[in-house]
């Protein structure tokens, strides 16, 4: 991201692995976003995520060419922020195609400089995860159920930070 006084603007490129049943895609995407601190505790923010990306099977004939799997959403969110490492934050989402909106809620608490946990709501769906910090690092590990077919994703990303 890119600060600029109380704004920042930030863009996101992510790779894919997904198995699907019995069928592999790998492929990658991107977000795109914005946040203002309105006031020194509260932020709020607007992003679209999957503005852009593909998946593409991986050694199978029989699959799908290629998995609709990035339709792109609107997401607008706001976040109260403690000094003591706790945030609280509510979102609302909306896929293009569809004309129903995503209700959600999370909490986050740093336990060191170190570590961070998290836990949340996405329209009654539960999920989960912790984040590990090094300087100029961070890998997290999410495991969130699925409202379409209610499995569970796990998720591992790692972003660098400069």
């Amino acid at each position: 991201s890119i600060p600029w006084n109380i704004i920042s603007f930030g863009v996101t490129l992510k790779g894919y692995y997904e198995s699907i049943g019995e069928y592999n895609y790998y492929g990658c995407g991107s977000d795109v976003g914005a946040q203002i601190y309105l006031l020194p505790f509260l932020k709020m923010g607007i992003m679209v995520r999957d503005a852009g990306g593909f998946l593409k099977p991986r050694d199978n004939e029989d699959s799908e060419d290629d998995y609709d799997f990035f339709m792109p959403q609107i997401k607008i969110g706001a976040a109260l922020i403690s000094d003591a490492g706790l945030r609280v934050a509510f979102s609302g989402s909306r896929k293009l195609e569809q004309s129903d909106f995503q209700y959600g809620v999370g909490v986050e608490f740093d336990l060191n400089r170190y570590m961070m946990i998290s836990a949340g709501l996405c329209d009654g769906y539960f999920s989960t995860g912790v984040t590990l910090k090094v300087p100029g690092v961070e890998i997290s590990y999410s495991l969130n159920f699925d409202r379409i077919d209610y499995g569970y994703n796990n998720t591992v990303s790692a972003a660098v930070l400069f």
